[in-house]
Formats: C-alpha cells, sequence, structure tokens
C-alpha cells in the first residue's frame, strides 16, 4: 500500500497534537515515539500519547471525526475493560493511542514532562525516567529493550534516585535492575 505524506506517522502526530491543543486537552508523547526522541528511534506505525481528561471520552471521540480522524471502535469492541481508559483513532494506516491518565504515578509524569524537538516543531514528551518505568509496567520485551535503550542513551542526565524510588513504589524494582545490568 503506498503512503502519502498525509498518513506519515509524523504528520498524523502533528495533526492530533494541533487537534488535542484546540480542544485544551493536556497531553504528552510517550511510547516507541517518544523513545525515539530520546534514543534510538525505531519503526512503528503507532502514535502513543497520554492525556489529561475526565473518564468521559465522547466529547473527545464525537469531535475526532471534524478533524480527520477515525475513531477505531472495533478496537473498542475488542478492548472493553479499555473504554473509559483509552481511545485509539486513525488516520490511514496510522493508529493513535490516546491514553487517559489515572492513577498518582501518571498524573505526575505531566509535572515532570520535557520539550522536545520534532523537526522544527516542539512537543511534550514524558521524561526518559518515566518512560522506562512506562515501558517495565507493560512488559513485552520489546519494551524492555526500550527501556535499556533509553537508560543507555540518557545515563549521563537520567536521575536514578528518582527512576529507583519509583520503582520501588510501582513494584518494578526487579525489572529495573535488568534493564540496567
Amino acid at each position: 500500500m503506498k503512503r502519502t505524506r498525509s498518513d506519515q506517522p509524523e504528520t498524523v502526530l502533528l495533526e492530533v497534537l494541533r487537534f488535542l491543543r484546540g480542544k485544551k486537552i493536556p497531553h504528552l508523547l510517550i511510547g516507541a515515539l517518544a523513545v525515539g526522541l530520546w534514543a534510538r528511534p525505531r519503526t512503528t506505525l503507532d502514535i502513543d500519547l497520554l492525556i489529561s481528561i475526565p473518564e468521559n471520552f465522547n466529547a473527545l471521540s464525537d469531535a475526532a471525526p471534524e478533524a480527520g480522524f477515525q475513531v477505531d471502535r472495533q478496537w473498542w469492541a475488542e478492548n472493553p475493560l479499555l473504554q473509559d481508559r483509552q481511545i485509539r483513532l486513525r488516520r490511514g494506516s496510522v493508529s493513535v493511542d490516546l491514553r487517559r491518565a489515572e492513577g498518582p504515578f501518571e498524573q505526575n509524569i505531566f509535572q515532570r514532562k520535557r520539550r522536545k524537538r520534532l523537526g522544527e516543531n516542539t512537543l511534550w514528551v514524558a521524561s526518559p525516567e518515566d518512560l522506562i518505568l512506562m515501558k517495565l509496567r507493560v512488559g513485552r520485551p520489546r519494551d524492555f529493550e526500550d527501556a535499556n535503550a533509553l537508560a543507555v542513551n540518557c545515563k549521563k542526565t537520567i536521575d536514578f534516585d528518582y527512576l529507583s524510588s519509583q520503582a520501588r513504589r510501582l513494584g518494578l524494582v526487579d525489572e529495573l535492575r535488568f534493564v540496567l545490568k
């Protein structure tokens, strides 16, 4: 399938950021694209954003088509436990997961967010420490690789005291040890 400029991940990311800013929804980049801004980039056709929004996604999903995004209702049907926590949008072959921040850890990520450049644009991104912890919480092999890449690439600037204390609080001490060795 031939991809057009309008369904390239970077183009879709900029459009979804414009959409969220227009709706005044606090947001920051997480996932593989965020890892790629801190460490080594890797191929991905999905965009992951953490958003701070009230529980109800209805207004957000209702407004998405006006911005050129399709709400992936099939995904919601296949993931009913995430219906009040995450919405998946699509534009072409690119999926955009908007995950509502829950709990103290995820809310704290917004306090620690950092600005990064993407081409001529700037965007908010989760800190390397918080990305490592998020990746360890998910715990798939690819997530451990991403966490390790972040730890290696950002080792001179990582706040290891914060990382260690949060790993203890989240029950991720063994996972963090594994990634840092």
